[in-house]
């Protein structure tokens, strides 16, 4: 006879955080398999955009008082961030780093969330066919591929773990780490 087993658990999801990983893993695998890299670069890109974002979700409703994040939560990325910083006393501009690299990031991921159909014209001479079919592809690149290269990823995580570290340091949240060991490799 068989018993019947129930298992019960609560699991504490951080969306941050599982976003903020896929992109490390997403990164990772275009290191390891480099054909067709930039679309495993370009998908880690937006997970990084999206990963700032639901971070602002969760500093914002954590500091929030009587509801107020509903209605905030809906504003512009800017304005989210502002409100935040401005909770937390923590000077911004957007022309410094890191929040430069949040604002070129939200403009990337616009470019890809609401994309349109363009033209791409070039004109170049060739000695030779040969150079002309490598360096044509080269030209006619879409826009948002000039974004998806490892350097830029590299250089877009430091960006952004440092903006959730000074926010993080702010808080009065306990301090966890931002990648956990349960996870998996990245």
């Amino acid at each position: 006879m068989n018993k019947k087993t129930t298992i019960e658990r609560t699991e504490n999801i951080t969306p941050y955080k599982e976003l903020l990983h896929g992109a490390k893993v997403l990164k990772r695998i275009s290191k390891e398999v480099p054909s067709g890299s930039v679309y495993t670069e370009l998908a880690s890109m937006v997970f990084i955009s999206l990963t700032y974002e639901a971070f602002l979700n969760h500093v914002g409703e954590n500091i929030s008082k009587n509801g107020k994040w509903d209605i905030i939560e809906r504003l512009p990325f800017e304005k989210k961030l502002r409100y935040i910083l401005l909770e937390l006393e923590i000077d911004f501009s957007k022309e410094q780093e890191p929040w430069q690299t949040l604002f070129n990031l939200k403009k990337f991921r616009d470019k890809i969330a609401h994309g349109r159909d363009y033209s791409i014209e070039a004109k170049e001479t060739f000695n030779n066919a040969e150079q002309a079919e490598e360096l044509l592809y080269k030209v006619a690149t879409l826009e948002w591929q000039h974004h998806c290269d490892l350097k830029e990823l590299d250089d877009t995580f430091k960006k952004i773990e440092e903006a959730i570290k000074i926010i993080d340091d702010k808080t009065n949240f306990p301090k966890k780490p931002l990648y956990s060991a349960s996870m998996y490799p990245a």
